[in-house]
């Protein structure tokens, strides 16, 4: 059982999709290795037919700085959830990119 903010559900400014891909995420996110969630499982579980759309989502939650994500192979993602740790990973891509 995962309680959530009714902020969350009242946002004018998010899509039912986004919601919704924003609460299955969140709901990893104490699992022991973090949330790792691939784009298959969302779209299963959100009944999303295209991957574009599930991106489209995640793109969004992303811009309003509702989570990050850093890809681990080609269909998985990790998911963070807390500013502090949204900082350090654009920091590390940072110096990986301006090497």
């Amino acid at each position: 059982f995962e309680k959530f903010d009714s902020s969350l559900m009242n946002n004018k400014v998010l899509s039912a999709n986004e919601k919704v891909v924003y609460i299955i995420c969140k709901s990893f996110a104490t699992a022991p290795r973090g949330c790792r969630i691939s784009h298959k499982y969302l779209m299963d579980r959100t009944k999303i037919k295209t991957r574009k759309t599930l991106i489209k989502c995640l793109d969004r939650l992303t811009m309003f700085g509702m989570l990050a994500r850093k890809q681990i192979d080609n269909s998985t993602c990790h998911y963070v959830f807390d500013k502090t740790t949204m900082q350090e990973d654009k920091k590390v891509v940072h110096r990986l990119i301006h090497k």
